[in-house]
């Protein structure tokens, strides 16, 4: 999957650093931004999802997150669309779903003001 730019030759399938890690025998590494582009969400959510354990993560050395390629590749391929652990997916309860809407109460009527 490409998440920056694409390696020239290798069919845009690869960045160059995936590229550089599978060489090298490393482990690729998301940040939180590229996590994020891949589910398509805020990358705060994905910091708050590794708050909560939905998705596996470390820190560096200057403190900032870092998520295995492996582990979010692996939440994709479970949940391809939407927030992790939900439906019972990967870090969810089984059987628990979106909570159920609440009814809101009828609007008031309009206010007719006297002279």
């Amino acid at each position: 999957m490409c998440i920056s730019g694409a390696r020239p030759g290798m069919g845009g399938m690869d960045s160059s650093r995936e590229y550089a890690a599978r060489r090298l025998g490393a482990e690729v590494l998301y940040t939180p931004s590229e996590v994020a582009a891949l589910f398509r969400v805020d990358p705060k959510t994905v910091s708050r999802w590794s708050i909560a354990g939905k998705l596996p993560s470390f820190r560096t050395l200057g403190g900032h997150r870092r998520f295995r390629a492996s582990d979010v590749h692996a939440l994709l391929t479970v949940n391809p669309a939407g927030e992790p652990g939900a439906g019972g997916e990967v870090g969810g309860e089984v059987g628990a779903g979106p909570e159920p809407r609440v009814e809101l109460p009828a609007p008031l009527p309009p206010v007719t003001l006297l002279p």
